[in-house]
């Protein structure tokens, strides 16, 4: 994509001179009862944007007595993507279009390259959005839960907790496919075959079973643990579990 800015002498026969944002963030929404916020480690290998941290999941999840997770709200997390999709349409101005063009010093060489064509009149430094789709929203949310559950060593009520938000999400991606793919196709920002649901992941007990052999949850471990912001209560915990699947 050409995405130039101004700085780079971007002008508009050579392309975008903005980035292109999606349209709606699709996150857990905050705790509503702050008694039941969840003190958290604090790092400063925490402070960026790329941590992981209980906050973000912890919206989706349904809480009882004293801070005691449940299970998922899976109610609200159709909900958010509900009104993503719902949003598709009204909100989405450009599709990304692959082409190729001349390029080089005679402009001989054909290359391909990739361009943002507009689905409906923007105005003069109106703001451009396309639509990435739900499930780059909660393959986040889902590598969030999973985060969560592999790197913090959760009580068995939350284990089991995160391990139904992560199933809910999954669900969720299927179950909504089909209005996401109509949404996107009477937008026209990409064909709607490319909407396909997340792939679920496999048995949770197989990738959080804590042992020296376990090689997936080895590979977790070491993807996610220096991103992955914990529960102070869980940080000393030493507690064998076992998270249903």
């Amino acid at each position: 994509l050409l995405g130039k800015v101004p700085e780079q002498g971007a002008t508009p026969h050579e392309g975008v001179a903005q980035l292109i944002n999606d349209h709606t963030a699709l996150r857990a929404p905050k705790v509503a009862d702050p008694t039941l916020a969840t003190a958290t480690s604090k790092s400063a290998a925490f402070d960026g944007p790329g941590a992981i941290r209980p906050s973000d999941v912890d919206g989706l999840l349904v809480f009882e007595g004293d801070s005691v997770p449940v299970d998922a709200d899976v109610q609200a997390l159709e909900g958010l993507v509900d009104h993503y999709i719902r949003n598709i349409l009204p909100k989405n101005n450009v599709a990304l279009v692959q082409s190729k063009i001349g390029v080089g010093r005679h402009g001989d060489v054909n290359a391909p390259r990739v361009f943002a064509v507009a689905t409906r009149p923007i105005a003069a430094g109106a703001e451009l959005f396309y639509t990435y789709g739900v499930e780059v929203w909660l393959s986040l949310l889902r590598r969030a839960a999973l985060a969560q559950l592999v790197c913090c060593r959760p009580s068995p009520a939350r284990a089991a907790a995160l391990a139904s938000l992560i199933r809910g999400i999954e669900q969720v991606s299927a179950d909504r496919a089909p209005s996401q793919a109509k949404a996107i196709a009477d937008a026209g920002s990409m064909p709607s075959r490319y909407v396909l649901p997340l792939e679920p992941l496999p048995p949770l007990d197989d990738l959080i079973l804590d042992d020296p052999d376990n090689w997936q949850r080895l590979i977790l471990l070491e993807e996610l643990a220096t991103a992955t912001e914990c529960p102070v209560e869980t940080l000393y915990a030493n507690v064998d579990h076992h998270t249903p699947a």
